[in-house]
């Protein structure tokens, strides 16, 4: 603030929209400082109003007494490989691209493949582009043939801290074992 206000006036007209949690604290003087207690949400605009606000000497404060501002929006999976629900598998290597650049750490902590039915991650290599919106998870042994795996990034974040949940399945392309009708065996 350019002059000295009634700090008590002041925390009463102070209101964000939408609401969070936190605390005000005055700093240097004129200087208001609120601190949320938690993240703010991604891709929300927020409000910070002082309407009817009064300096120390009783004058409500002149002009515009509120200001807006919008948190980015968290990462999201913008395509993946093998596609959703996708059959036929021939190559059990993964690929996933964000629209952000990720935690690196926090996202391979979070990348799984598995078998349906089976606890057991899938061991293999990741591999990131420099800008960390892209990763390849190739197993380290080829995957069975007409299996269907999911995919999980659990827990994994975005470069802001912003968590991401996201998880598909395909099936690998089956043998030709596998392909085949069972014939019944013809009887003398």
């Amino acid at each position: 603030f350019s002059s000295d206000m009634d700090r008590t006036d002041v925390a009463e007209a102070l209101t964000i929209t939408p609401a969070i949690d936190g605390t005000s604290e005055w700093r240097g003087g004129n200087e208001l400082v609120f601190t949320p207690t938690g993240r703010l949400e991604p891709g929300v605009r927020y409000t910070i109003s002082l309407l009817g606000a009064r300096d120390a000497v009783g004058n409500v404060l002149d002009g515009k007494s509120n200001f807006s501002f919008s948190t980015e929006d968290g990462a999201q999976v913008v395509a993946v490989s093998p596609g959703l629900g996708e059959t036929d598998v021939a190559d059990g290597a993964v690929e996933v691209w964000f629209s952000q650049p990720m935690d690196i750490a926090a996202t391979e902590a979070g990348l799984g493949l598995y078998a349906v039915g089976s606890e057991e991650a899938i061991p293999g290599t990741i591999e990131w582009n420099v800008g960390a919106t892209y990763l390849a998870f190739t197993p380290d042994e080829p995957l069975a043939a007409g299996t269907r795996y999911e995919v999980w990034i659990a827990a994994g974040a975005d470069h802001e801290g912003n968590p991401i949940d996201f998880s598909w399945s395909f099936v690998t392309v089956a043998t030709p074992d596998q392909a085949k009708p069972s014939l019944p065996t013809p009887t003398p």
